[in-house]
């Protein structure tokens, strides 16, 4: 196992991020409103997006429930509610307002994700999930949902299905198409995060149980894996562009670790300042691996290829 500190680090507390579609590049939206964007993978300052309303609600993301702001998967749209309750959906792109969704105080939402580039799915304060369309301002429907307290939600890879796993184990699978819930379960609890391979064959979830990541087959919803090596929980798991690496994100020494998914072997431990890095991401040509924590401290990694790692082991070995 090889070690790895001193990534690339921002001094802002960082709300939320995402790599843009190209991976040569990221976003980021602060505590103070600014939103910026960043080279990847040396991390230096491109330029100011947008610096938004000091009226925005800027929390950031803990593990196991999103809050807002929040980005579209290519990192061109950016949702963030404001005081009073309503919805903001900015184009980044053009710097302005291409969406206010009729949202109040009372309902309090909370942005969970953006479903495909012309949805937003929101929670509110009583935890029920609400499916928006930005482009008409108006809620679509969507089937109703038992609540979740905590737990992991994630869209499937074609963007068709909704899964949900609760803090306990029960999941629901809900289908743009049906009017029908699919409940399933899990034989775990504590579930925080979830991410699925682009080949949509399995999914890993996160469980604050015993620092382990589990993998699981998508269809008969049976453990397959499991990864187990970090020092307390993890609380946030991603696979890479071609399925054969799994980033966790754990806590400081045991920030973000990278994994072999077939062998479940743990390939690289990279430790940074922080705790409860509730979101990990690789990059989209799989070249970098960002993570942040829930006080807004955000790093980023060179992610080693095969090669790479390949030259590690052999050099740890040869030195034993």
């Amino acid at each position: 196992i090889q070690e790895r500190s001193f990534p690339n680090s921002l001094d802002r507390e960082v709300s939320n991020w995402t790599f843009r579609s190209d991976g040569k590049s990221l976003v980021t939206v602060d505590q103070s409103g600014r939103v910026e964007q960043w080279s990847v993978p040396d991390l230096k300052l491109d330029r100011l997006v947008v610096t938004l309303p000091d009226d925005s609600r800027l929390r950031a993301r803990g593990s196991g429930r999103p809050r807002g702001p929040c980005f579209s998967e290519n990192g061109q749209l950016l949702a963030v509610v404001r005081e009073g309750g309503e919805v903001q959906v900015w184009d980044l792109g053009k710097g302005t307002v291409t969406s206010k969704l009729p949202t109040t105080e009372e309902d309090s939402p909370h942005i969970t994700n953006f479903w495909g580039p012309e949805r937003l799915l929101l929670c509110y304060e009583d935890s029920s999930l609400h499916l928006w369309n930005i482009a008409t301002q108006s809620e679509e429907f969507l089937p109703e949902v038992q609540r979740m307290e905590r737990g992991a939600w994630s869209l499937s890879p074609d963007h068709q299905s909704l899964y949900l796993v609760s803090y306990t184990g029960p999941g629901q699978i809900v289908s743009r198409d049906s009017e029908q819930i699919e409940p399933f379960q899990l034989n775990t609890v504590r579930v925080v995060d979830m991410a699925f391979t682009r080949d949509a064959t399995r999914f890993a979830v996160a469980s604050q149980v015993n620092g382990a990541a589990q993998l699981w087959d998508l269809v008969t919803h049976q453990r397959i894996g499991m990864f187990q090596e970090h020092l307390m929980a993890v609380h946030s798991v991603d696979f890479s562009p071609d399925d054969k690496r799994l980033a966790t994100g754990g806590a400081s020494a045991h920030a973000v670790k990278i994994w072999d998914v077939e062998t479940q072997r743990e390939l690289l431990n990279l430790a940074a300042k922080g705790a409860i890095f509730g979101i990990t991401r690789f990059s989209p040509d799989g070249n970098a691996i960002g993570a942040s924590d829930t006080s807004g401290h955000f790093h980023l990694w060179h992610a080693p290829s095969w090669q790479e790692i390949e030259a590690l082991e052999a050099t740890a070995g040869s030195n034993e």
